[in-house]
């Protein structure tokens, strides 16, 4: 867990891999993300509506796992899509 303060004219000094550090990492490059959803998803009916195409890893009656590839902000666009459907998250990750 980590947290910091800001204010404006601060300079942003870190040690280690820093979240904000663009050169690090770039936001853009496309990765693969697993997300995890309360409740079920049909893949077909999901993907009319959604800002991106995913795929139905698994399913059940608890909870469906999904699959996509996106760069961060599409992936940010998911999640709003995921949230004005009503659907709750359980986990997410990236590989």
């Amino acid at each position: 867990m980590w947290s910091a303060l800001f204010h404006v004219g601060a300079k942003y000094e870190c040690s280690g891999k820093c979240l904000l550090d663009k050169e690090s990492e770039n936001v853009q490059e496309i990765y693969t993300y697993h997300i995890e959803v309360q409740g079920q998803v049909n893949e077909k009916d999901f993907n009319i509506t959604s800002p991106l195409q995913v795929t139905v890893k698994q399913t059940d009656s608890a909870a469906t796992s999904l699959t996509l590839h996106a760069d961060q902000s599409g992936l940010v666009g998911l999640i709003r899509h995921l949230h004005h459907q009503g659907f709750v998250i359980l986990s997410m990750s990236r590989t």
